[in-house]
C-alpha cells in the first residue's frame, strides 16, 4: 500500500544556500554539495549534508589527523537523525533532534517550510545561528530514482 505521507523515501541533496539577515548570501558546502535525507512512514528521519568534494586525511587513521584536517572535516560535514512531525496543512516538517554532530542541536527542534514540486522537495529552514549571524538556509532535494511519489 503506498505511503500517504508526501516526504516518505530518500532524496538527495541538490542545491543549499543560506541567506543572512544582513544580506549576504552563503553556500556552506560549496557549488556542488552531497547529502542525503530519509523520512519514514513511522516518523523516523536522518538527514546528511557535505561538501562533495572533500579533502582525504594525510593518514587512514582518523585518529591521526591533524587539527587542520579534523576542522576542515567539521566545517564540511553534517548529519543529526531522530523524528518527525508533518503539518500538511502548514506546509512544516519539524525535525525531533535526538542524534547530531552538532551538540547543541539534541534534544531541539528544528522547523522547516517544505514545498513538493513533482520530485523535487524545498526545505526551508527558520532563522539559524551561524557566524554570529542570523542565517535562512534554502535545501533542493531531489527524490532518488525507484521511490515512488504519492
Amino acid at each position: 500500500m503506498p505511503s500517504q505521507n508526501p516526504l516518505t523515501g530518500t532524496w538527495y541533496l541538490c542545491d543549499c544556500r543560506g541567506r543572512g539577515t544582513d544580506g549576504g548570501e552563503s553556500l556552506p558546502y560549496g557549488e556542488h554539495p552531497a547529502g542525503m535525507l530519509m523520512y519514514d512512514d513511522d516518523g523516523n528521519m536522518s538527514v546528511t549534508l557535505m561538501r562533495a568534494f572533500r579533502r582525504s586525511f594525510a593518514t587512514t587513521d582518523a585518529m591521526q589527523a591533524t587539527e587542520e584536517e579534523i576542522a576542515a572535516a567539521w566545517r564540511e560535514f553534517d548529519a543529526y537523525s531522530g523524528t518527525y512531525t508533518l503539518d500538511t496543512g502548514k506546509g512544516t516538517v519539524t525535525h525531533h533532534v535526538r542524534e547530531a554532530k552538532f551538540p547543541n542541536w539534541i534534544g531541539t527542534d528544528q522547523l522547516r517550510h517544505y514545498t513538493l514540486e513533482g520530485n523535487r522537495l524545498i526545505l526551508r529552514s527558520t532563522p539559524i545561528r551561524r557566524d554570529g549571524a542570523e542565517w535562512v538556509y534554502t535545501l533542493i532535494w531531489s527524490r532518488a530514482a525507484g521511490d515512488s511519489a504519492v
